[in-house]
């Protein structure tokens, strides 16, 4: 797992890595699950709600792997207005994504 200051380094703020490492862990948690199950995503294409995770990583952990991605740069996360689910979720092959974090 990536040290607290490899991760701030990608990250303006904790409170921006926390949100933005829980809230990728929920989707690669998602995608898990509907890769176990079979399911298809919302157009047919399988796993298309759920991007599959982008690094290779010997944890199973889904903190472990989003924090792994988030410290090798695949991610670029972005505090403020979300734009639509649409553009951080469906890539057809994912080198890397944009994870927004609404202001609460």
């Amino acid at each position: 797992m990536p040290r607290i200051d490899e991760l701030l380094e990608q990250v303006d703020s904790r409170y921006a890595l926390v949100h933005a490492v829980a809230k990728r862990a929920r989707q690669l948690n998602d995608y898990r699950h509907q890769a176990h199950a079979g399911m298809d995503g919302e157009n047919g294409d399988l796993f298309s709600s759920s991007p599959p995770p982008l690094v290779d990583s010997e944890s199973s952990n889904d903190l472990t792997v989003a924090s792994e991605e988030i410290a090798a740069g695949k991610l670029e996360i972005k505090l403020g207005k979300s734009v639509e689910r649409d553009q951080a979720t469906r890539l057809e092959q994912p080198k890397s994504f944009d994870i927004d974090l609404e202001e609460e």
